[in-house]
């Protein structure tokens, strides 16, 4: 048997959407995006959203209107995709680099009021596999030190934080529809948020510069969404709530399957939130091998996945910050362990997972 890590769910209606932008003529940016952007808004309970090439993108330009840049700082965890820390350094600005929450994984506000300096211009929170970071108490920092508060949400389009879907309560909420994630257009990016003033300006920064009247008043990029991937995201929005339900059922059976075995972390949700597992991480008892485990099931023909490996252990990065210590995300990255998820994967297919997971530790 043969189970991937993850997989896309795609049928004929995305098949259909791509035929009709293409016999449309027009492939680039145009109505299909306009169109894709106010369902995103109206989804998530944002004023405004802007769609981009990548979710990378989308945190990049959101540090560009907010002014980040030479010498500042901005506050964010070590324990997520490298992208977080690359548009940092991109903008001239500096990644400080605070450890996570044990139980979510994610960025532990405690050590956030610890970094902030007379440097600090932001604090990056990210909702690390789908589920939402403590946004309240990350917002009570920024507002009592006057910062800016941007949300990397680029795995957790339809989680909900206290009643309210994720992409409006930040300053600024960035999203990715990278083939990981629970909505994907292949690549593809949106920001969200309530200031017009910063909608306006990424519209014109993500065309080359060009604004309104057709002038060039800023150096821009080319950061467009084609109408081709929007036509896809307007259909897999369709399906979104359908998606995160079916992935809950798999996830809900994992850890009913894996709740008696003490070996293993399972993932936690606060009450006060709904994830909308975008992919099932646990974490191993320390002393189990979770590289010979990764290999026995690739000989069963089942993938899995390390965890996320730690930003400021990497070269580049111990070249730039210098060696620093964050005990929990250095025992997440070396303990926590993917398992497969996808929508369409089968109880059969699900089962043979968990026995051999089980029977391995």
């Amino acid at each position: 048997m043969k189970i991937p890590l993850t997989k896309v769910y795609f049928d004929n209606n995305e098949e259909k959407a791509i035929i009709d932008v293409l016999r449309s003529g027009w492939v680039l940016q145009g109505p299909k995006v306009e169109k894709f952007e106010k369902s995103v808004k109206a989804y998530v309970g944002s004023k405004y959203a802007v769609a981009v090439s990548s979710g990378t993108t989308a945190l990049y330009l959101s540090l560009k209107i907010l002014g980040v840049g030479k010498d500042d700082e901005v506050i964010l965890p070590s324990f997520t995709f490298i992208a977080c820390a690359n548009v940092v350094v991109q903008v001239g600005a500096v990644p400080v680099f605070a450890d996570i929450d044990p139980l979510t994984f994610n960025i532990d506000p405690k050590d956030i009021e610890k970094k902030i300096t007379k440097k600090t211009k932001a604090i990056m929170v990210v909702d690390q596999v789908g589920l939402p970071a403590d946004l309240d108490e990350v917002n009570k920092i920024c507002k009592k030190h006057k910062l800016f508060f941007l949300e990397d949400a680029a795995c957790a389009l339809g989680s909900i934080y206290k009643g309210k879907r994720v992409g409006s309560i930040a300053d600024i909420t960035c999203f990715s529809f990278h083939p990981r994630k629970n909505l994907t257009t292949g690549e593809g990016g949106m920001i969200t948020t309530n200031n017009q003033k910063w909608t306006e300006r990424v519209k014109v920064l993500r065309n080359h510069g060009i604004d309104s009247n057709g002038n060039y008043q800023v150096i821009g990029y080319n950061f467009r969404m084609t109408d081709i991937q929007a036509s896809v995201g307007m259909v897999q929005l369709k399906k979104i709530n359908w998606l995160i339900k079916k992935r809950g059922v798999l996830s809900q059976r994992y850890s009913k399957a894996f709740k008696n075995i003490n070996t293993l972390k399972l993932p936690y949700v606060p009450s006060d939130r709904k994830t909308n597992w975008q992919s099932y991480l646990l974490k191993l008892r320390e002393g189990i091998d979770r590289e010979k485990l990764i290999l026995k099931f690739k000989k069963r023909g089942v993938a899995l996945k390390e965890g996320i490996p730690s930003i400021h252990l990497q070269p580049i990065y111990q070249k730039l910050v210098g060696k620093i210590k964050l005990s929990e995300t250095e025992k997440a990255s070396s303990q926590t362990l993917f398992l497969p998820l996808y929508p369409q994967m089968t109880i059969k297919e699900q089962d043979y997972v968990i026995d051999l997971l089980i029977k391995s530790l």
